[in-house]
């Protein structure tokens, strides 16, 4: 496999990427709205509006603080709560990110080429079938993995640095978020790309390809609400079995995927 033929492609893409506002503005727009303002709103005005208010209407949350690993330091009630909100409850929230990126990366890296009509000439380049679908995963991977990781560290020091200011504590610092960002943000991508290289061999548009991939964010949202109410609680070693099981389904349809992924079966969709 020739790396600078693939490394070409990747750069290529990487700047209809960021030519195509239908992929930045979901790209950066969402992730900062879900992951870092959200989470902050409801810091603010949880630790503004003071224990008896912040607590009222969170009575389910408030019966999961006794199954969560609570630092000791957090003392008051409310201030239990948000470490399990925000270390626990909105770890599945960051999930969707590399999952929603790499959808729509990856239905623009092929998708996309379509509709632009510059897939005809891509396949007449000496690229290897190989070469070219390993450079769209690594376009769509790479990219969702990144901004995940920022999205956190975004995350990570506006939450604390209000919590520093408010309470003078740490409130985002369960060690979950190791193998969450290192093994379940990575495996969720690659099943995310896997899926929607899947369907975008027989999608025609853009659009229809990134409203099915879509459908993958269905999961998560699930796991959210299980959390809530109790019927999931969420541990490092869940994490890493999930993650584990996400690898493998990927790895398998990938697989299913490169045999497929021809000149002709392209060709065939255009």
């Amino acid at each position: 496999m020739n790396g600078q033929r693939v490394r070409a492609v990747m750069a290529k893409d990487l700047r209809e990427i960021g030519a195509n506002p239908m992929v930045v503005i979901p790209m950066t727009l969402v992730p900062a709205v879900i992951c870092v303002v959200i989470p902050t709103v409801i810091l603010v005005v949880a630790l503004g509006a003071g224990a008896a208010r912040g607590v009222h209407g969170l009575e389910q949350v408030e019966k999961l603080i006794v199954v969560y690993p609570v630092p000791a330091a957090l003392t008051e009630p409310l201030h239990r709560m948000l470490y399990v909100i925000l270390n626990y409850t909105f770890l599945p929230m960051f999930m969707i990110v590399p999952l929603m990126m790499a959808s729509l990366i990856s239905a623009n890296a092929i998708v996309g080429e379509k509709e632009r009509r510059t897939l005809e000439t891509l396949l007449c380049t000496p690229l290897t079938n190989r070469e070219l679908i390993v450079s769209k995963l690594l376009v769509s991977f790479l990219p969702a993995v990144t901004l995940s990781w920022a999205v956190f560290g975004a995350f990570f020091l506006v939450t604390n640095g209000v919590s520093l200011a408010m309470i003078h504590q740490w409130i985002v610092r369960s060690w979950i978020w190791l193998p969450s960002l290192l093994l379940l943000s990575p495996s969720v991508s690659m099943m995310a790309l896997s899926l929607t290289l899947l369907v975008s061999l027989k999608a025609r548009t853009f659009q229809s390809a990134q409203q099915v991939a879509a459908l993958v964010v269905v999961p998560l949202v699930a796991v959210v609400l299980a959390q809530v109410t109790g019927a999931v609680i969420l541990n490092a070693l869940y994490v890493v079995l999930a993650s584990l099981a996400l690898f493998a389904a990927a790895a398998v349809l990938i697989l299913r995927v490169l045999p497929r992924f021809t000149r002709e079966a392209i060709v065939s969709t255009l």
